[in-house]
């Protein structure tokens, strides 16, 4: 076969190459007849021991990968800030993908763009990442992008735009299903020009006055507003108040009824749900009964009780859409579902 500086021609072999600062190169070339000299090389790999790499060369000799050899990983071209790289870094346990800056001038050099691993918070965890290594993602553009951490979570991040779309195509239906242990209590639907959002009601956030400790409040009992604001930290609230268990009959302060406390924040653990307008339950007090259509108002013991007319009021709280007991109570007070009216 004929060779060309020291490399085996029309085939596969490996040699010396002075032209790549004497390192031991297998190369792949190509001729143009069964006895012509090669004329190009298709494909070049070779050590490169003064750089302690693994280089791949094309058939111009002008660009390579490059395998790196601490932290794991391959560089386009030759690991260049601008050089698009795929690296595994088996320290972290993580991957990062950096893709090239493209036509519509996001980057000037390649930057990462995926990491698959940990995150770079104090307290980094497994996560899959899009333009974004933190968690959470803030408002700043820094940290806008898309993340899911080995839990499932998902958080979007976008910079002063709409973060999130949905689109369905074709038919009226359902856009998003709301699921609790593998069962759907709710569903987001669209139908013409209008999304409406079924199984569910209005709820805000409150606390109790002067943010005192939790406290046990049955659920569905009767809330009343007070005129003190939530506070937390230095969040600039303008709109939600703090509540007590109604104490006044016919209270015309109602706030709705208590729903929950909140327990997935673990800085803010006073807080609770309070359901003010749409489908709930609403508590009754032993001995007390109640028909469909009643409206209900405040009892002033934390239950409701019809008001006697069928007029709304400031009052009023809600309507009875059935009378089945759907929760009792330890105090003998039972819930029935109603419709809220109390914002």
């Amino acid at each position: 076969m004929a060779q060309a500086d020291g490399v085996v021609a029309n085939g596969s072999g490996a040699a010396v190459r002075a032209d790549i600062n004497n390192q031991l190169a297998a190369v792949f070339t190509t001729h143009s007849g069964a006895t012509a000299p090669a004329t190009t090389y298709a494909y070049q790999f070779w050590a490169d021991t003064t750089a302690g790499k693994l280089k791949i060369r094309n058939s111009a000799n002008s660009d390579w990968v490059v395998l790196r050899d601490l932290d794991g990983g391959f560089d386009a071209a030759d690991g260049t800030s601008s050089a698009p790289s795929i690296k595994f870094a088996s320290d972290t346990d993580t991957g990062i993908f950096r893709p090239a800056a493209n036509s519509i001038g996001i980057a000037t050099d390649a930057v990462e763009r995926v990491r698959i691993g940990l995150s770079t918070d104090t307290s980094p965890q497994q996560a899959f990442m899009w333009n974004t290594t933190k968690l959470p993602i803030t408002s700043q553009q820094a940290d806008a992008g898309f993340f899911i951490d080995a839990q499932g979570k998902c958080l979007i991040g976008q910079h002063n735009r709409n973060p999130f779309t949905i689109n369905r195509t074709g038919n009226d239906g359902n856009i998003t299903s709301y699921m609790q242990d593998g069962v759907q209590e709710g569903s987001m639907n669209v139908s013409g020009t209008t999304v409406f959002l079924s199984g569910a009601h209005l709820s805000r956030w409150s606390q109790l006055e002067n943010n005192a400790e939790r406290i046990q409040i049955l659920r569905g009992s009767v809330m009343s507003n007070l005129n003190q604001m939530c506070v937390w930290g230095d969040e600039n609230n303008e709109q939600l108040n703090r509540t007590k268990v109604s104490d006044v009959e016919g209270d015309a302060n109602v706030a709705g009824v208590f729903d929950m406390w909140d327990n997935d924040d673990t800085v803010y653990t006073k807080d609770f749900y309070i359901a003010m307008t749409g489908d709930n339950i609403i508590r009754i007090a032993q001995g007390t009964t109640v028909e469909r259509g009643d409206l209900l108002m405040s009892a002033g013991d934390g239950t409701a009780k019809p008001q006697g007319d069928d007029i709304i009021r400031s009052k009023t709280i809600a309507k009875v859409i059935s009378t089945e007991v759907t929760l009792t109570h330890p105090d003998g007070s039972y819930c029935v579902p109603c419709v809220l009216m109390a914002c």
